[in-house]
């Protein structure tokens, strides 16, 4: 029986920047992933991938890879204000 590499059990991971801020995921991560992943609904929120920005219905087509820059805007309703928009990193 052939023995398996340790890296072939391990998925590979890309290295990619949230708001700034550098994050590893795995390879293969869409948009929509990412989002859950850090626990941001897709309503409310706008995200751009190397300055693109990204619509809404294309965030579960778009596929992340190695080096991308991604910005997230989410917009938070209610309170005194009227609502406020977040975006710092995460």
């Amino acid at each position: 029986m052939k023995k398996q590499r340790a890296s072939d059990e391990i998925s590979r991971m890309i290295r990619v920047k949230v708001n700034g801020g550098e994050r590893n995921l795995r390879e293969g991560i869409r948009l929509s992933d990412l989002l859950a992943d850090i626990g941001i609904p897709a309503e409310g929120t706008a995200a751009a991938v190397n300055h693109a920005v990204i619509p809404k219905q294309e965030y579960d087509r778009t596929n992340l890879a190695e080096g991308d820059e991604i910005e997230i805007i989410h917009a938070v309703g209610g309170g005194a204000d009227g609502g406020r928009i977040t975006g710092g990193r995460r």
